[in-house]
């Protein structure tokens, strides 16, 4: 499950195909399955959360996920993984 909080001084707009996982190793994976509010591209005015929803990505086992990369017309979001 995703949310998307928008700090910025407008609104954005979100494609969940706009979304990629990067592994510790650089290698990217686009989302392969889509739930709720990323089926669909969405708008989140300024200071708002987005509605829950959900990225499935598909990878090869023993794959070290690193950070979701989010690219929006105001640049680019890492969101870090543990």
């Amino acid at each position: 499950q995703l949310k998307l909080f928008n700090g910025s001084s407008g609104p954005v707009f979100f494609d969940s195909e706009k979304f990629t996982l990067v592994d510790s190793k650089g290698t990217v994976f686009k989302p392969t399955g889509k739930i709720g509010h990323f089926s669909n591209k969405d708008e989140v005015g300024k200071s708002e959360e987005s509605k829950t929803g959900g990225l499935t990505f598909t990878f090869p086992a023993g794959t070290e996920p690193a950070y979701i990369e989010f690219q929006s017309s105001s640049g680019i979001s890492r969101k870090y993984l543990p």
